[in-house]
């Protein structure tokens, strides 16, 4: 990573954005198997928001590589 180019924030971001996303989803995973019952005010708005940042990840990809 080198913040000289743009593709070493470029990558930063993408990288982030798929973290978040998948944090969500493992949030999900508590709540639908696990049963973590005190989680469940947080994962339905959470699993929208998931699905939003993977999407953008993917059209940012699809953006990049023309």
């Amino acid at each position: 990573m080198d913040t000289r180019f743009a593709f070493g924030d470029w990558i930063f971001l993408d990288l982030c954005v798929i973290a978040l996303g998948a944090g969500v989803f493992f949030t999900g995973f508590l709540v639908y198997i696990l049963k973590k019952e005190e989680l469940r005010a947080a994962t339905n708005s959470a699993v929208v928001l998931g699905f939003i940042r993977y999407s953008l990840s993917w059209r940012w990809n699809m953006n990049s590589t023309g």
